[in-house]
């Protein structure tokens, strides 16, 4: 069965195929990215947020990263140098 382009089960599927691969991405970076092995990226904590928001900023896919948190900027922890609470505060 198709959805049609807009239906949120389309949406949740592109943003899937999206996220699989920002993190196909990450994988191919040529070091260790600094979100691989650190929980503070999904942290509810703000100090551990802003922590890891620091450490984006010489991650060699932070442009592909943003790209992600650009088209789903409601997506949890932190992304492309960015808290959730950065991205949704207006």
């Amino acid at each position: 069965m198709s959805h049609p382009p807009g239906s949120a089960t389309t949406l949740r599927a592109n943003q899937r195929a999206d996220l699989r691969k920002l993190q196909a991405e990450l994988s191919r970076a040529d070091w260790a990215v600094p979100c691989n092995a650190d929980r503070r990226w999904i942290s509810d904590n703000h100090l551990d947020q802003v922590q890891a928001a620091a450490l984006c900023a010489g991650c060699p896919v932070i442009i592909a990263c943003r790209n992600y948190i650009n088209r789903y900027p409601r997506e949890q922890g932190v992304y492309a140098g960015t808290t959730f609470t950065e991205r949704n505060t207006a």
